[in-house]
């Protein structure tokens, strides 16, 4: 498992922040145009290069502007990664940018209360973002998947802090 996360030569928006430059929806606001599926790439290449890295199990792990990432990475290098797991994150709201080379798994964690990145998308001025089950599908199409979404199971209690089945 790689986790790549920001560092001290990432660039960093008007406010300073530092972000991931993932896709049409998130986050290069201030058009620099940094190439961050390259950056992931020398990191994965310098990993395998100095350790034994099974090429066939690399997974990219991400939250919120790192999920979006990590969705570009899967759409653009997916002969170089095995899977995803997006935390909070989206893929390309517009489809013809993301064709992977081959079917990538994606792991989707998303709450219905997040007000950074909305479940359900939202429209941030010109930027739609995909709701958590529009990029799912999406990636299901993607990958050969066929059927419908299975609702039946009960919502679980799993967070003994939060009233309710939260899950």
């Amino acid at each position: 498992l790689i986790k790549i996360v920001p560092d001290e030569h990432m660039p960093t928006d008007s406010q300073g922040k530092q972000f991931w430059n993932a896709n049409d929806v998130c986050c290069d606001f201030n058009h620099t145009g940094v190439d961050d599926v390259a950056y992931i790439d020398a990191i994965i290449s310098d990993m395998s290069a100095h350790y034994n890295v099974d090429p066939q199990r690399i997974y990219l792990v991400g939250h919120s502007n790192g999920g979006f990432m990590s969705h570009r990475y899967a759409c653009d290098r997916a002969n170089r990664v095995a899977a995803i797991v997006s935390l909070a994150g989206a893929v390309w709201k517009d489809q013809a940018r993301c064709q992977p080379s081959e079917p990538v798994a994606v792991l989707e964690v998303h709450g219905d209360k997040d007000d950074s990145v909305p479940y359900a998308g939202s429209t941030m001025g010109a930027i739609s973002l995909p709701s958590a089950e529009e990029t799912v599908s999406d990636w299901a199409a993607k990958n050969g998947c066929t059927g419908t979404v299975d609702r039946s199971a009960p919502p679980l209690d799993l967070e003994s802090m939060l009233a309710g089945a939260e899950t």
